[in-house]
């Protein structure tokens, strides 16, 4: 048997994904989140778990809705 996809790294991709469109800064530090404690899983038992692609990916796009987040909410105080 194989590594498996560990189970955070898709969570965090899947969070990353939805926080584009809906409740962007909650989505997106919740994948932040899974992405690093994914990364770290995986680190730790590389034989057993893959999907470190999966969990920056996660990372990246939470960062991007928090980002987004926090430029829509200055240009509306604006």
């Amino acid at each position: 048997m194989g590594p498996r996809n560990e189970g955070k790294a898709i969570g965090s991709l899947v969070c990353g994904i939805l926080g584009l469109f809906v409740f962007g800064v909650i989505l997106g530090a919740i994948a932040i989140g899974l992405g690093v404690s994914a990364q770290r899983s995986i680190r730790r038992d590389p034989l057993m778990k893959k999907g470190n692609g999966m969990a920056t990916a996660g990372v990246v796009l939470g960062i991007i809705d928090v980002v987004i987040f926090l430029l829509f909410v200055t240009l509306v105080d604006a």
